[in-house]
């Protein structure tokens, strides 16, 4: 860790339901790192817009805790099968056509960094930004439900971030390894090779004598 000192914003336990699972036009499973980017922009914005002009959100750290896919699986199904919503009737009576977007429903955590708020606006600060993610603000396409209250932490030490850390569990935090597509990429595999031989599963079966 640098020694900077580091002023954070921690929004813990965000529940969020019918969130956008589709994170690339391969993978499902968890929002793309830039839906929680835009998320915290706008709410960026909605607090410069409250009189915090000068303030800014350099940094997000995406912890989850929980994360339920929309699928499912029926009775001799091989794969799952996702678990969409129809469209209104039109009309005519019939549905119009929709593009499949699967869903989830997430427990998750954001750690924010951002610039110098004084101390005077500390009360103010957190009680704006309680007031918009209540305000039908969406995340990454889905509807915050409930989460706990945000505080804000000044990050000096080692130990200050380790007490942060312990605030987080139990929980994955999202990391992104592009290195593993560069050595991948770099061994002669195009990209949709490296990336699919991270993301498949492979099942094989032996047949015994009964």
């Amino acid at each position: 860790m640098s020694s900077r000192v580091k002023r954070v914003l921690l929004i813990p336990h965000i529940l969020v339901h019918n969130a956008n699972a589709l994170s690339s036009p391969f993978t499902i499973g968890f929002p793309a790192m830039t839906a929680w980017l835009g998320a915290v922009h706008a709410l960026q914005r909605k607090l410069n817009a409250d009189g915090f002009k000068d303030l800014a959100f350099n940094a997000v750290a995406v912890v989850s805790h929980k994360t339920d896919l929309q699928v499912f699986r029926g009775k001799g199904d091989y794969a799952n099968s996702i678990i969409a919503t129809a469209n209104p009737v039109g009309k005519d009576g019939k549905r119009p056509a929709f593009i499949e977007e699967p869903r989830c429903h997430l427990d998750v955590s954001l750690l924010i960094e951002h610039s110098k708020i004084d101390r005077d606006d500390k009360e103010k600060f957190l009680e704006r930004v309680t007031h918009h993610l209540r305000s039908r603000m969406k995340m990454a396409g889905g509807d915050i439900l409930h989460f706990q209250m945000p505080t804000v932490h000044t990050v000096k030490k080692e130990e200050e971030l380790a007490n942060i850390r312990r605030k987080l569990m139990p929980g994955y935090a999202i990391v992104e390894r592009r290195e593993l597509m560069k050595e991948a990429m770099e061994s002669g595999l195009d990209g949709i090779d490296a990336l699919l031989n991270y993301l498949i599963i492979n099942h094989a079966c032996e047949k015994d004598e009964d």
